[in-house]
């Protein structure tokens, strides 16, 4: 929970940065204040966006690192898997 919460800090922080660099450093007050208003829905998208697509990287993370211990493993070993080559300790599917 904490770690969500600071990369929606880092995103808000991302966005109040664009505004500041954008402006020069002097936010006109319009534009600040549709920024304040924007800044829940921003946090919302992002918590959505990070739990979306963060559980279905983290998957593909996970399996990844699997594949490559399981090859670094076969091949450490003397065998040879589907995609491992026994010459070498890298893992390709080519």
């Amino acid at each position: 929970m904490v770690v969500a919460a600071g990369d929606v800090g880092l995103v808000l922080g991302a966005f109040y940065l664009a505004f500041w660099v954008r402006y020069g450093g002097d936010i006109p007050t319009y534009n600040f204040s549709a920024f304040v208003q924007l800044a829940p829905v921003l946090a919302l998208v992002a918590v959505l966006l990070f739990f979306i697509v963060g559980a279905g990287f983290q998957f593909l993370l996970l399996a990844g690192w699997r594949y490559g211990v399981w090859c670094l493993n076969r091949t450490l070993h003397g065998g040879s898997g589907l995609w491992c080559s026994v010459t070498t300790v890298t893992c390709s599917p080519f």
